[in-house]
């Protein structure tokens, strides 16, 4: 008895140009939707740029006995890719917290005050520039009325 009134045209034409399959096998027709079918996740491909952002991507495919479905019209609406956002840097990665304020750089008029913060080694390594000190001003009582 033949088989080919259960196969779709689309095994027909898959198993025709792939002798190695043959047309005496019945396929798991029907079940391409099977979580057999798929072969598991492969392991996420670290491709994030470690200086920030990039995209994690991982596969699967059809398993061995499901390769017919590969021609299916249905295959075209299964998640064959995954993909997942790398982390975004934050500063604390590249530059260290601010120092506090430093003094006022006058005894008397006005002068400024000045904190600074040190570049991390991945800021450096990313080719990334920062400002490093911030100023303010400040005033002290005036110099004039001294003695």
């Amino acid at each position: 008895m033949s088989h080919l009134h259960f196969w779709s045209v689309e095994h027909i034409a898959y198993c025709c140009v792939n002798v190695d399959v043959g047309c005496d096998v019945l396929p798991a027709a029907g079940k391409c939707h099977s979580p057999d079918a798929l072969t598991d996740w492969s392991p996420w491909a670290d491709t994030c740029n470690k200086c920030g952002g990039g995209v994690k991507t991982r596969h699967r495919r059809f398993a061995a006995d499901y390769r017919h479905c590969e021609i299916s019209s249905r295959s075209r609406r299964m998640d064959f890719v995954d993909t997942m956002p790398c982390h975004e840097a934050s500063m604390e990665e590249f530059v260290s917290q601010w120092s506090g304020w430093g003094a006022c750089s006058v005894t008397c008029d006005d002068g400024y005050r000045e904190r600074v913060r040190q570049m991390r080694p991945l800021a450096i390594e990313c080719h990334l520039e920062f400002p490093l000190k911030e100023t303010m001003p400040c005033s002290r009582p005036s110099c004039r009325f001294r003695t």
